[in-house]
């Protein structure tokens, strides 16, 4: 015999109604250099953003593109940036893209790439930066220099970040080793044995040049992973973040840490397919955008 029992709720209460979101918000793209080794990915990243502006369906939005260097960068660096920085001006003139160089001062970085994180001495030092200078009433993506982006990731973040609500941590899809993925060899030269492409791949490298990409990116299995411990990137409002910016004074720790255990502001991870960190290993000429 078979029983069912029910209970009638009288009512039901939403305790926190979720704003409304438009993805017509500002944005100011803030990427920190802590490291030279972190210029040449930073500068690749500026190549694909202004191919981004420069696509079919053009963007309309205000958006800011702002690279931070921490002291310690050699200033040819700083000039070839400042350079690239003005090209991407130029070509997204039509949407009106803003971009700048900022130089940080008295701030000591830790490189973060294998640190899977927002670093107080870099990431934080430049939003800081950047909010003081900008104002905090639009909506700060920080990225990692070896990121790579496609359109639809900043309507997400757009959406995703409500002010007085919620800030969004995208998990990226982090690629391998390019020798390790295969992806320093054309598809026809990968031998069709397991194990001797496997034993080709080790003497590649013990080797050890720096492996050239030869075939595009695709997110897949066989080509990275979605790194659920990487926060080196992040979207907020710069109000939530000066709020939140005090539990960090004095503390190493991660920029997700100022968002945890607290009420006011909710933390959104999801996995994201549009955010790449490409491998710190990639080489070649700054316009390979295809492979590097």
């Amino acid at each position: 015999m078979r029983s069912y029992s029910c209970h009638q709720h009288a009512e039901a209460n939403n305790n926190r109604i979720v704003p409304y979101v438009k993805e017509d918000t500002d944005v100011t793209i803030v990427v920190p250099i802590s490291d030279e080794s972190e210029v040449l990915p930073a500068r690749r990243l500026l190549a694909r953003h202004a191919r981004l502006c420069t696509a079919p369906a053009e963007e309309t939005r205000k958006t800011r593109v702002v690279v931070a260097l921490i002291p310690g960068i050699d200033p040819r660096s700083a000039t070839n940036i400042g350079n690239d920085l003005e090209e991407l001006k130029r070509r997204c003139k039509r949407s009106g893209l803003e971009s700048d160089l900022l130089q940080l001062q008295g701030v000591s970085g830790e490189k973060s790439r294998d640190g899977t994180s927002g670093d107080v001495g870099g990431g934080s030092a430049a939003l800081d930066e950047a909010i003081d200078r900008y104002g905090s009433g639009s909506i700060f993506l920080l990225l990692s220099p070896y990121a790579d982006v496609q359109k639809e990731f900043l309507d997400r973040a757009r959406i995703n970040t409500i002010k007085h609500y919620q800030v969004f941590f995208p998990i990226p899809f982090v690629e391998y080793h390019p020798t390790i993925s295969g992806m320093d060899v054309e598809e026809h030269e990968v031998p069709a044995d397991q194990k001797e492409a496997r034993e080709a791949a080790l003497a590649r490298l013990r080797d050890s040049s720096p492996p050239k990409r030869k075939r595009p990116l695709i997110v897949q299995k066989d080509h990275g992973r979605f790194d659920s411990l990487d926060f080196s990137c992040m979207a907020v409002y710069g109000s939530d973040y000066v709020t939140m910016r005090p539990k960090l004074a004095g503390k190493r720790l991660d920029l997700i840490a100022a968002f945890l255990n607290q009420n006011e502001v909710h933390v959104l991870r999801a996995i994201e397919p549009t955010l790449r960190l490409r491998s710190d290993t990639c080489w070649g000429m700054f316009f390979e955008l295809e492979f590097c």
